[in-house]
């Protein structure tokens, strides 16, 4: 997952160290998986 370009569509590295996935609301959370599952 090094290569993964996960941080295009859930945060960038600063947005995390700021909080981002404390902040983060449900829905976004169940976008980022459903967006996964997506994939699969």
């Amino acid at each position: 997952m090094l290569d993964d370009p996960a941080q295009s569509w859930v945060w960038t590295q600063d947005e995390v160290n700021n909080g981002a996935i404390e902040k983060a609301t449900e829905d976004e959370v169940l976008g980022f998986f459903e967006r996964l599952a997506a994939l699969g």
